[in-house]
């Protein structure tokens, strides 16, 4: 069974997805995983294989900039977008756009 380390295959692009883990070799080398039994694999290098915690995926509500007043003289509207967003937790940066019922529990902004 790999060892579970905080983030411990961040830096290793040969890892394997397992469930809501990451597995990887400590040294960075690919992962053999025996399937049918996901939590025990080995590393042919002999190196330790490890397991980390995929990051979370968390949704909100992203607010775009003010568009121009429709009316630059007065009495126009000036609008902005609100789009509810899929952010991976240790980013915290929008990653990809998602329907909004995935925000529904937040209160969304007024565009």
């Amino acid at each position: 069974s790999p060892t579970k380390v905080k983030d411990g295959c961040k830096k290793c692009e040969n890892k394997v997805e397992d469930g809501d883990e990451f597995v990887c070799c400590a040294d960075c080398t690919y992962p053999d995983m025996v399937y049918g039994d996901t939590s025990s694999g080995y590393c042919k290098s002999g190196a330790e294989l490890i397991s980390q915690p995929k990051p979370k995926e968390v949704f909100q509500w992203v607010v775009g900039p003010w568009l121009p007043c429709s009316s630059p003289c007065g009495g126009g509207i000036r609008s902005r977008r609100v789009d509810c967003y899929a952010v991976i937790e240790e980013t915290s940066s929008p990653d990809y756009p998602v329907y909004d019922e995935q925000c529904s529990y937040q209160e969304k902004v007024s565009p």
